[in-house]
């Protein structure tokens, strides 16, 4: 939702419900803006610490996942179809191995 948000240049307040009392609702609009660094990657992240259809990589979750964002490292080239792929897999590759503090 939040990569959503972000793409169309959205600026109304938009609310993700818990799925039960315990869970908390996210403003979509203000977690936006507040991680505007991270937004373009979080797709490809998603992707690498697991998905409805994609296993996660032993040991990488989602929280492993936006640390590693977090620090610096990239993901902005995974999925763009002008990109050479030797990029693509580079970038994807010191990704991972920062995930595994490698």
């Amino acid at each position: 939702m939040h990569y959503y948000y972000s793409s169309q240049k959205l600026n109304c307040k938009i609310f993700m419900e818990g799925t039960s009392p315990s869970r908390s609702t996210v403003d979509i609009k203000a977690t936006v803006e507040k991680h505007r660094d991270l937004v373009d990657d979080i797709m490809a992240a998603h992707a690498h610490s697991g998905c409805d259809t994609v296993a996660p990589l032993y040991g990488i979750g989602k929280v492993t996942a936006i640390q590693t964002l977090k620090s610096g490292r990239r993901l902005d080239k995974l999925g763009k179809i002008v990109t050479e792929i030797t990029e693509v897999v580079s970038q994807a590759t010191r990704f991972v191995a920062a995930c595994y503090d490698s």
